[in-house]
């Protein structure tokens, strides 16, 4: 977890960490936007349905369709406050774009909410990765954005 976290700061290390990471979810993206063509079906079972809109923010935002990507990412924390799986994407995507309060608000409530995530859920829309490893990207990119860690 230090050892993430210290890679992240480092600037050469960090943005082969970064990029790694980003690797995973693009992947991950990619998956998803297979199942692209099957979510929206699922919507008109169950608009409501959280998990959902992250797959469809995740594929709109692994086609460069950031607009609709943060609509469904908003969504799903709207229908599901509890899910950290939106608000870290959300996170990510704002610090990227320069918005440091936005990603800090995000990310903060991200990481709250990844500690008590369920498990079952973080293995389905996790990506690949651990709580532990989730939960370190959340600090170092709320330390990137300035945030006490």
């Amino acid at each position: 977890c230090g050892d993430l976290r210290q890679a992240l700061r480092d600037k050469k290390d960090g943005e082969a960490v970064r990029m790694e990471v980003l690797r995973g979810r693009t992947r991950h993206a990619i998956v998803a936007s297979v199942k692209e063509r099957e979510t929206p079906r699922l919507l008109q079972l169950d608009e409501l349905n959280a998990g959902a809109h992250y797959v469809l923010a995740l594929c709109n935002a692994g086609v460069g369709r950031r607009d609709r990507s943060v609509h469904h990412d908003r969504v799903a924390v709207y229908l599901d406050p509890g899910f950290a799986m939106p608000r870290l994407h959300l996170g990510l995507m704002l610090r990227r774009e320069g918005d440091r309060q936005g990603a800090r608000v995000e990310l903060g409530h991200a990481r709250s909410l990844l500690e008590r995530e369920d498990s079952a859920r973080l293995l389905m829309f996790g990506g690949g990765f651990s709580r532990s490893a989730l939960l370190a990207l959340c600090g170092a990119e709320l330390e990137l954005t300035g945030a006490e860690g």
